[in-house]
């Protein structure tokens, strides 16, 4: 998803933006579901 949107000049942009997005998707996505970021739901069960 996210190198659609960015096209990265060299390979360390792309390996960084990936980074990025994993963590944001792992960390701070609000969940449709739960409504809470999976982080934020881990540390209030």
């Amino acid at each position: 998803e996210c190198i659609y949107r960015h096209k990265p000049d060299t390979f360390e942009e792309a390996n960084h933006a990936i980074a990025e997005f994993i963590h944001f998707y792992n960390y701070e996505r609000i969940q449709i579901k739960t409504g809470e970021a999976p982080l934020a739901r881990h540390l209030s069960s």
